[in-house]
């Protein structure tokens, strides 16, 4: 395969592969881009990658003791299961804390705006308003989505 290639307009790029102590993975240079220290992660399209990802986040479900922890690849399932709503949503707040501070040590972030929480209740029971939060270490707050479904 040709390391060299060129697409659409004047755009070409050049796919080098870099062994040196302080530089290392897979390059894409081109008009604008240069060399880049990788200090933590694995260059993307390795096929190492997914399977060292696992291993990374192997311990997260460590990190609560009320949580149950589903994970497939890099979609991770919290679930969660208390008697009335409201110590659900103080727990979730608790846990979900829990779960931001072991991200933030491990240099993972979370996409909020593909987390949501959906709640499972009996039909019988009303439909209580319900805010379920992750808080920064700065303070700063997001508040997640409610769904009536989600694809599992």
């Amino acid at each position: 395969m040709n390391p060299d290639t060129c697409g659409r307009g004047n755009f070409c790029i050049r796919k080098e592969k870099v062994a040196d102590s302080k530089i290392s993975g897979y390059v894409w240079t081109g008009p604008e881009s240069s060399y880049q220290t990788m200090v933590c992660g694995v260059p993307q399209g390795s096929s190492l990658g997914p399977f060292l990802f696992l291993i990374y986040i192997n311990d997260l479900p460590n990190c609560s003791d009320f949580l149950s922890f589903k994970i497939f690849a890099d979609d991770t399932n919290l679930f969660a299961s208390t008697e009335d709503i409201k110590s659900l949503e103080l727990q979730m707040y608790l846990e979900l804390k829990k779960v931001k501070e072991w991200c933030d040590i491990n240099k993972l972030s979370i996409n909020f705006k593909n987390t949501n929480y959906m709640i499972v209740k009996s039909p019988k029971k009303k439909n209580m308003n319900v805010n379920i939060n992750i808080t920064n270490r700065d303070g700063s707050c997001h508040s997640l989505e409610r769904k009536g479904h989600i694809k599992y």
